[in-house]
């Protein structure tokens, strides 16, 4: 006896383009950052669970180890809205953590179709969930050839281990 599970998405619309390393530099040079930096992205469509707080409190303690450490630099890209009801208001805490330079807050109704080129114009993806059942944006982001790191504690682990990638896992 076998369960099926579909493969919710979809390899023809999530996939590495061609000019995926071009689109990487033209993201960077179109919010002024630095060619040769590190473009993290996360998608939060819930984005309470995402820790998105935590991930700028880390850009702001990678902009000083970058400073003291000659580290290179971090950006990120958050696919979310700015603010949500059950959620943070992240324009203040990028102020107050003196990131808003350092981070871009995408529009959270980009068309699904457009969601490919997105996750092809960055380096690195993060899902840093306090809790997940099934992490899509985790399976988008792998078909599109990127990197990612997610935390331990989720069905993203168990993900990352399938792919045979459990040292992207966080604790």
């Amino acid at each position: 006896y076998v369960n099926y599970v579909p493969l919710i998405s979809d390899p023809k619309k999530f996939y590495i383009l061609p000019d995926q390393e071009t689109r990487r530099l033209n993201t960077k040079k179109s919010l002024n950052w630095d060619p040769g930096s590190i473009t993290v992205l996360t998608v939060a469509r819930n984005q309470w669970r995402k820790n998105l707080p935590e991930i700028i409190r880390a850009a702001s303690i990678l902009k000083d180890r970058r400073n003291e450490e000659n580290m290179p630099s971090f950006n990120f890209v958050f696919h979310c809205k700015p603010m949500e009801p059950f959620g943070w208001d992240l324009p203040a805490l990028m102020h107050h953590y003196k990131v808003s330079g350092l981070i871009a807050i995408s529009d959270r109704d980009i068309p699904e179709e457009n969601l490919n080129e997105l996750y092809n114009s960055v380096d690195l993806f993060l899902l840093p969930s306090k809790g997940e059942g099934f992490g899509v944006p985790l399976v988008e982001a792998a078909l599109c050839g990127l990197p990612f790191l997610t935390t331990g504690n989720t069905a993203s682990k168990d993900l990352a281990e399938e792919l045979g990638w459990d040292d992207f896992c966080l604790e």
